[in-house]
């Protein structure tokens, strides 16, 4: 079997020689002595022929196409925000199956690449991350430097608040001031926390 470009290989070929007085001789051969040959593209069945003197005989021989190596065609990643999922597929040309590795460099904390070219998870801190992936299959590999730049996580709004302990004083006489000792109110925020919200009268 040969690829696409490769030349002709007789290496190992062995051809016998029957003649008149009945005894064989194996006969040697040189690249000369075969034509047919053209791995120009791809081919299946491909006949040679095999040429002594005016005897001739015949083989086939099988043109496949080279296989490729992958070259990285993704340039550049998007952005990501701290707490916040993230997914991006790596992308290539060539031969699959293409399996992706990490060369060198790290990934920003809480991504992860897979061998299927995904970078994904959760981004935990702010920053520029700079690394280096592989990509490789039986016919090579190839590898790009990359980046993302993971944004700090925009701060957290109030969204609610609810009273979760009344004041101690709920009743009053006439002239008596506003007492809101013992009060506690609970805000929530658009991150899902909560906490306990500074009260005064002002309130």
């Amino acid at each position: 079997m040969y690829t696409v470009g490769e030349p002709l290989d007789i290496t190992g070929m062995e051809v016998k020689g029957t003649y008149s007085d009945g005894t064989t001789k194996e006969e040697p051969i040189t690249a000369d002595n075969v034509t047919g040959f053209d791995s120009s593209a791809p081919a299946e069945g491909q006949v040679l022929t095999v040429t002594v003197g005016d005897k001739s005989t015949t083989y086939t021989v099988t043109i496949i196409q080279a296989p490729a190596a992958p070259a990285i065609t993704t340039g550049s990643l998007p952005g990501g925000t701290e707490g916040t999922l993230y997914s991006q597929t790596l992308a290539a040309t060539g031969d699959t199956p293409i399996t992706w590795s990490k060369e060198s460099g790290d990934l920003p904390e809480g991504l992860s690449l897979t061998d299927g070219g995904v970078i994904s998870g959760t981004p935990m801190t702010a920053g520029t991350y700079t690394f280096t992936v592989k990509a490789s299959n039986a016919a090579g590999s190839d590898t790009k430097e990359l980046s993302i730049k993971i944004n700090a996580a925009p701060a957290a709004t109030l969204q609610s608040i609810a009273i979760t302990k009344q004041a101690d004083k709920l009743v009053y006489t006439v002239g008596e001031p506003l007492d809101i000792t013992g009060m506690e109110v609970k805000g929530t925020y658009s991150d899902g926390t909560t906490k306990e919200e500074p009260i005064t009268a002002d309130n």
